[in-house]
């Protein structure tokens, strides 16, 4: 309960940036509402991405804005709930049964990965984990030194991304090969949690600190992170300040790092223990049925649907009809009705 509360108090800071606006406010409630009005919905998304032409509540993701609008604006318009926290259908997880072995190189399934003996890091693939020795790159790995460090960063990320501001902070990097180049301030963060979580998938406190950057796999939420690249195709930073990205373009950044987080979500399918996921879902839910606040109680209750969607469904011991199972259709269903 005490780790619960530090991700609460962590939310609370990322939900404070909403405090600041009344027109925030009553935006984020449409979404809230919309959010509950979900939960009642079952059935299923021929497509990841589900526009809806109806008096949906949209982000723009050119602007992080949140909207009242039709699907005028095509590709650049994703469902608020859809988009974000119900990404997934079953083409979408099948192709994430594959995504260790891009990291990994080594298949899944059929007992050829032993899941549970974790990953060192190096076996994995050094195009989606570059930074080696980790001695050399403290910054993008997870202790006891840097811990505080990483989660302001998350939490800055956070505000900004849903503030629709640009992501403009870069890391200088020197790989041990020679290759210098930047990477964005949630590089530090996102493969950190998730080098920790794959070196020990069955530690459960690795796994809630993973929690927030599966978020970022989400592709409709990823959509609102916007980086002030100047030329992401030829991974141009700045011009004036000869900044390249370490990798060639944006479009492979972005694809190395989806790799990586699918991979985190493959394994935690099959490594996180199901009763302790049982038992964080409840308690994540009845904390945002208890929140007061309305932007609070809807980013409490994002996260615990991203982990419900994405992981608990997915789970190897998932069982629809069990208790586990039905006390959390329970604990949606009341939140859906409040």
């Amino acid at each position: 309960m005490k780790n619960l509360q530090i991700i609460f108090r962590t939310l609370a800071l990322v939900a404070l940036v909403f405090c600041l606006s009344t027109t925030a406010n009553a935006q984020f409630g449409n979404i809230l509402k919309t959010a509950k009005q979900s939960v009642k919905m079952k059935a299923q998304r021929a497509k990841a991405t589900v526009r809806d032409k109806k008096n949906s509540i949209v982000f723009e993701h050119t602007t992080g804005a949140v909207l009242g609008a039709s699907n005028s604006a095509g590709d650049k318009v994703y469902s608020a709930i859809n988009g974000i926290m119900n990404k997934g259908n079953d083409a979408i997880r099948s192709a994430k049964r594959g995504a260790i072995e891009a990291v990994t190189g080594k298949k899944s399934g059929s007992g050829s990965v032993n899941y549970t003996k974790g990953f060192k890091y190096k076996d994995l693939d050094e195009t989606i984990f570059p930074y080696s020795p980790s001695e050399s790159f403290p910054d993008f790995f997870a202790s006891a030194a840097n811990s505080d460090k990483l989660n302001q960063i998350c939490i800055s990320v956070v505000q900004a991304i849903l503030q629709g501001k640009q992501l403009d902070q870069f890391v200088n990097v020197t790989l041990k090969d020679g290759r210098q180049g930047v990477v964005p301030i949630d590089e530090t963060f996102r493969h950190a949690y998730c080098a920790d979580f794959l070196s020990s998938p069955t530690d459960f406190e690795k796994f809630k600190k993973v929690v927030p950057v599966l978020l970022f796999c989400n592709r409709g939420f990823n959509q609102q992170a916007k980086y002030a690249i100047e030329q992401p195709q030829k991974g141009i930073v700045s011009i004036s300040k000869g900044q390249l990205l370490l990798w060639p373009s944006k479009d492979e950044m972005d694809n190395a790092r989806y790799k990586r987080e699918d991979a985190v979500i493959e394994v935690a399918c099959n490594t996180v223990d199901y009763n302790q996921l049982s038992e964080y879902l409840r308690e994540t839910y009845s904390q945002a049925e208890a929140t007061p606040d309305p932007n609070n109680k809807a980013m409490v209750y994002m996260m615990a649907e991203t982990v419900y969607n994405e992981i608990f469904t997915q789970h190897v011991n998932y069982d629809a009809a069990g208790m586990p199972a039905r006390q959390i259709d329970l604990a949606r269903a009341r939140f859906a009705q409040q």
